[in-house]
C-alpha cells in the first residue's frame, strides 16, 4: 500500500514533514517507485519538495534492488538543481553512489567533481564513493588512483579514512599484487 499520508484525516494539519518521513522510509527500503510517486503526490497536493525530499528519493534510487536506478537518481538531482534547491553533498553522494552501484563509474566521478566545483568540501563518504568508482573503472592506473586518494586522505587533517576506504585500498593493493603496501 501507499505510505504517503493522506490529507483527509480530521484534525490533521498537513505539512512537508510527513511527506519527507515517507520518502525517507522509501529510501531505507530502496522503494524508488514509491519515492518518485511520493514526490509527484507532494506536488499534486501543493507542497514543494525540498532538498531533503529529493535526497531521500535519490537515496531510494541508490538502494533499489537488484540494481541501482542511476538514471532516475541523476534525473532527480537535475530536477532539484532546476528547482534552485541547491543540492548538498549528501544529495550528490547519493546520486554518485547509485551510479557506482550500477556500473556507471564515469558519471559517479563527474558528479563528485561537480560537487567540488560548486564549492562543496568533500568528506570521507565522497572520497569513498570516488575510490569505489575508480576501483570499478576500466581505466589504466585505476588501482594507483584509489591508493593516491587514500594517501591524500591520510595527509588531510580534515579527513579520516573510514573502514570502507581502507577496505577499498586493500582491494587495490591486492589487484596490484602489492601486499607489502597493505
Amino acid at each position: 500500500g501507499e505510505i504517503i499520508p493522506t490529507t483527509t484525516v480530521p484534525g490533521l494539519r498537513m505539512n512537508i514533514v510527513p511527506f519527507n518521513a515517507a520518502l525517507h522510509a522509501c529510501a531505507r527500503v530502496g522503494d524508488w517507485h514509491g519515492a518518485v510517486a511520493g514526490l509527484d503526490r507532494m506536488r499534486r497536493e501543493g507542497w514543494l519538495p525540498n532538498v531533503v525530499s529529493y535526497t531521500s528519493a535519490i537515496s531510494a534510487c541508490e538502494r533499489a534492488r537488484p540494481r541501482a536506478e542511476w538514471r532516475s537518481a541523476v534525473a532527480l538531482l537535475r530536477e532539484a538543481e532546476e528547482a534552485n534547491l541547491s543540492p548538498n553533498l549528501l544529495t550528490y553522494c547519493s546520486a554518485a553512489s547509485a551510479c557506482v552501484r550500477a556500473g556507471q563509474w564515469k558519471t559517479a566521478l563527474d558528479l563528485i567533481e561537480e560537487a567540488r566545483a560548486s564549492g562543496m568540501t568533500v568528506d570521507e563518504v565522497a572520497c569513498q564513493i570516488t575510490m569505489r568508482a575508480w576501483l570499478s573503472s576500466t581505466e589504466k592506473g585505476r588501482n594507483e588512483k584509489v591508493l593516491s586518494i587514500l594517501m591524500d586522505m591520510q595527509k588531510d587533517p580534515g579527513l579520516t579514512p573510514n573502514i570502507q576506504c581502507y577496505s577499498i585500498g586493500l582491494q587495490a593493493c591486492a589487484r596490484l599484487g602489492r601486499f607489502d603496501w597493505a
